[in-house]
This record gives C-alpha cells, sequence and structure tokens, in this order.
C-alpha cells in the first residue's frame, strides 16, 4: 500500500506534467495546422494556375479567407462550361495526385490524443482528492505499520 501514499504524495507533479505536455501537444497541432493550411492554400493556388480570371491576393485577408475565395472561384469555373473548366479539371488532377488528404493520419491521431487529455485532468483531481481524503481519514493506516513502512517515517 505504500504505492497508495507515493501517488497521492506526487499527484500534483503527475498532474502539472500531463499540462505541460498537453500544451507542447496543442502548439505542436498549432504548427502542423498551420502548414497544413498554407499546403492547402499553395494546392488550391496550383488548381487555379492558368486559369484567365484567377482570384486576386489581398494582403488584409487571413489564409482562411484567401481559401474560401478560391474555393469560390473554383465553384463559379465549375459552374461555366468553358476552357477554364477543363484547365481546372486538369490542375486538379495534378494536384490530386500528391495525395495531400492522406497525410493527416497523425495529426488526426495526435487531435484525438489532445481531446482525450483534456478528459483527464477533471479525472486526475478527483482521483488526488479521494486518496488525500482516504489517507488523512486514516483508511490505509492498518495495512501499514507507522514505524518500519509509512513513507512518512522513512525520512
Amino acid at each position: 500500500m505504500e504505492w497508495v501514499y507515493v501517488l497521492a504524495d506526487q499527484m500534483l507533479t503527475i498532474i502539472l506534467l500531463v499540462a505541460v505536455f498537453e500544451l507542447v501537444l496543442y502548439v505542436v497541432l498549432f504548427v502542423t495546422t498551420s502548414n497544413r493550411t498554407q499546403q492547402l492554400f499553395d494546392s488550391l493556388k496550383n488548381m487555379l494556375r492558368g486559369i484567365k480570371d484567377p482570384p486576386e491576393k489581398d494582403s488584409s485577408r487571413d489564409i482562411h479567407d484567401e481559401i474560401t475565395v478560391l474555393l469560390d472561384c473554383a465553384e463559379s469555373i465549375r459552374r461555366s462550361s468553358s476552357e477554364d473548366f477543363k484547365r481546372l479539371l486538369s490542375n486538379i488532377q495534378i494536384q490530386n495526385s500528391r495525395k495531400l488528404d492522406l497525410k493527416t493520419h497523425g495529426l488526426n491521431c495526435w487531435n484525438n490524443v489532445a481531446a482525450a487529455i483534456v478528459q483527464i485532468f477533471p479525472l486526475l483531481g478527483i482521483l488526488g482528492t479521494i486518496l488525500a481524503s482516504l489517507i488523512r481519514n486514516g483508511c490505509f493506516l492498518s495495512t501499514l505499520s507507522p514505524t518500519t513502512n509509512s513513507p512518512i517515517n522513512k525520512h
């Protein structure tokens, strides 16, 4: 039963380590998603290469708005049956061969891990509280001799 005392004593450290891991994980996910967003933007720009009237880049818009503009442009080209539509289809086939969408499995897995870790924090807090109250009430003292096995007296 000594492990109960050690676990209860180190609960704050465990929670802090999980929090640091979670923070690092979210930073890595943010950087990875930013890179994926930039790849999507580049891919959409490449799909519209050779089109007569491509949308103009506006530095006041963020990248997500730029992606929306590019998608709207591609949709308007799709509705028109013109030479631009054939060019768009050709460019889409070229971009599809890059298989960018298949490279997101790791990102999805780590995103799920980060979401699950958020659920662990309340459970760790509850476990720490239960262990502390059991120790405080002496529930584990009957199984350990206070003079020989208690981690408190080992100093």
